[in-house]
């Protein structure tokens, strides 16, 4: 399943105390990924960046993801 998830942390710019993570991992639905989040400090999926042209998301790689820094998780 692909998240949106939004990260209480700097952007990698440093000009936002916020970003957006479009995030996939193989979670059956959405509470069990919450459940898995919480039951584990990082955990590692695929990260995906979004196009604002093509409005498709386009692979960018494995990322490890640490629960501490999310803010507010949506399926897409």
């Amino acid at each position: 399943m692909r998240f949106m998830i939004t990260m209480n942390m700097p952007n990698g710019y440093g000009d936002k105390m916020v970003h957006q993570i479009a995030f996939e991992y193989p979670a059956e639905n959405f509470e069990d990924f919450v459940k898995i989040l919480l039951t584990k400090e990082i955990i590692i999926g695929d990260e995906y960046h979004f196009d604002k042209f093509t409005k498709q998301h386009t692979y960018a790689g494995k990322l490890a993801l640490n629960w501490l820094h999310v803010g507010k998780i949506k399926e897409i």
